[in-house]
């Protein structure tokens, strides 16, 4: 399954890493989406995730950290 992990609050798109390494060692792809969560704009942030989301076909899925929850959540009400 791919996989698009999104970091939470304050955290770099780095603090992703670790869990994107053993989830592709199980057989997912992933990819991180790294976001402004300090001074971004959820709204913006948000349609930028769908495009990231709907780049990708077939089986999907989102994981989220905090306040990355909350994006992945405003995104979902975006996407198509």
């Amino acid at each position: 399954m791919h996989l698009v992990l999104v970091h939470g609050y304050l955290a770099p798109k780095a603090a992703m890493w670790p869990l994107a390494r053993r989830l592709q060692r199980r057989g997912h792809t992933c990819d991180i989406f790294g976001w402004a969560s300090q001074w971004g704009d959820l709204e913006r942030e948000a349609s930028r995730l769908v495009k990231r989301i709907e780049a990708h076909h077939g089986p999907r899925a989102i994981v989220a950290h905090s306040l990355g929850g909350v994006l992945a959540h405003k995104a979902l009400e975006h996407s198509t």
